[in-house]
């Protein structure tokens, strides 16, 4: 058994200290065209290739005001209306291209794939408070546009007086408080939150962490130099990214500012020495990240036990994690609809098929039924995508009952793969059974949309050439 030293007693080593960086500073890129923030296309290019920039830590600031579509006012302070939760729903499409050649694309659904991805990554902590800066405030409740805590908020006194004070208890107080101040059980926290910031003649400024969405920046955190990096945004329409209350006039978010922060580094003169000297003719090294690709299909009410055909993609690495995810199809396009939620639909089960091999082994069964309540392990397979379910220290945003009511994602790891499979294309289909025809609202019958959101492995080669760095998009291995 190998032996060693506690660190209390290590009293000649000296700590370690970072010699190797003389600067390092967060520069500011703007779009192309940005005299005009509201077209529908923005492209955010690096002009810097003599700098050493971080990806891993870029930021896209958004600075804009909330208003009424028809005429560009704006809004009264107590109007039921905000925007969405996740600044990335301002967004359809995302692009990430290195020398003009695509590294990841997270194509038409940027609003629930990056929803999901902050639910599974974010911890309890952090979602209540450095995600804010991106508008993040989780919906609770029955997500619904409900301001409102009370009811009524000037019935605050009991409506079963107690007569005998010494009968008073803490107990039968609480109860009676909380009759006579009808609370509302369907007040949002989270849509409070960005009502006070979002409405009125008020500025809303996000920072949106590239980390949060793209798996390459979220995963590599080499600096790039010699190398133009390039980000392509497409708007999403108001109607996906807008949340609002019957009879309030739609809106639209008026982009007044939009640029890309990365930060550039300079080596000190003996490591940059050393960095030259590899960049004149030599392989650096491969890196690898997971991608974030995402799909939606649309089934009608009566469609309790389909199957999908994701995709066959034969040019792509095996996937590694996938989540599914069922919503309402009112829910898009529908600005008095939150479609930052999603619906158990009464899910019972789910078993995912690559190339024919089934995952898990044994299906996934669950019934969110209030009576029986059987979904502890498929509770316990979303935790364990980002290594929640047992982290004691800052654990989780989502809790069992929000993961039945609001945040049914269903996870599955795919990251093992048999030996035959790593040749040949990721042929993945997906399997469901609902135990009722879908309803939405309850005993209305509705179509229903899927949403897959797809981590797979992607690789990239980084060479030296002439002095400055180049980067090869590999395909399959």
């Amino acid at each position: 058994m190998a032996s060693y030293t506690s660190p209390h007693f290590d009293l000649f080593t000296d700590p370690p200290k970072d010699e190797s960086t003389t600067e390092y500073e967060y520069i500011e890129y703007l779009p192309r065209n940005s005299n005009d923030m509201n077209k529908d296309q923005h492209i955010i290019e690096t002009k810097d290739l003599d700098e050493y920039l971080l990806p891993h830590k870029a930021l896209l600031e958004v600075r804009g005001r909330l208003v009424k579509a028809a005429d560009d006012s704006n809004y009264d302070p107590d109007d039921i209306i905000t925007l969405s939760n996740n600044g990335w729903s301002l967004f359809k499409t995302v692009e990430y291209q290195l020398d003009n050649n695509m590294v990841e694309k997270v194509d038409s659904h940027v609003p629930q794939a990056s929803t999901i991805l902050n639910l599974v990554q974010f911890s309890d902590d952090y979602g209540r408070s450095s995600a804010t800066i991106m508008l993040w405030y989780k919906d609770p409740g029955t997500g619904q546009a409900s301001p409102n805590e009370f009811r009524d908020s000037g019935a605050l006194l009991p409506v079963n007086p107690i007569t005998d004070v010494t009968a008073l208890t803490g107990k039968n107080f609480r109860d009676n408080f909380q009759t006579g101040a009808l609370k509302n059980p369907a007040y949002n926290t989270g849509f409070r939150a960005r009502q006070l910031i979002t409405t009125g003649n008020k500025d809303t400024t996000m920072l949106l962490p590239l980390s949060s969405l793209l798996g390459f920046s979220k995963d590599i955190d080499t600096v790039f130099m010699g190398v133009k990096h390039t980000l392509n945004l497409t708007r999403e329409s108001s109607a996906n990214y807008i949340h609002r209350a019957n009879g309030v006039d739609p809106g639209r978010f008026d982009i007044k500012h939009l640029s890309l922060w990365i930060p550039k580094g300079r080596p000190s003169l003996q490591l940059a020495s050393k960095i030259e000297s590899k960049l004149v003719k030599s392989t650096l090294r491969d890196l690898y990240f997971e991608q974030v690709r995402v799909y939606r299909n649309q089934y009608g009410s009566t469609e309790t036990n389909p199957s999908w055909r994701v995709t066959t993609r034969s040019n792509e690495e095996l996937p590694t994690h996938i989540f599914f995810a069922i919503q309402a199809a009112n829910r898009s396009g529908n600005e008095e609809q939150n479609n930052q939620v999603f619906d158990n639909a009464d899910l019972r089960s789910l078993s995912v098929y690559i190339n024919s091999d089934r995952f898990p082994e044994r299906d996934l069964d669950m019934n969110f039924s209030p009576a029986t309540r059987s979904y502890t392990r498929a509770y316990m397979l979303f935790q364990e995508a980002i290594q929640k379910y047992a982290d004691t220290d800052s654990g989780s945003q989502v809790s069992v009952e929000d993961f039945a009511s609001l945040y049914t994602i269903i996870h599955v790891d795919v990251s093992k793969h048999k030996e035959k499979l790593r040749n040949s294309s990721a042929d993945i289909e997906l399997r469901w059974r609902l135990g009722k025809p879908f309803e939405f609202p309850t005993g209305t019958a509705a179509s229903y949309q899927t949403i897959c959101l797809i981590l797979s492995e992607r690789h990239l080669k980084l060479n030296g050439m002439n002095g400055k760095m180049s980067v090869v998009v590999q395909e399959k291995r």
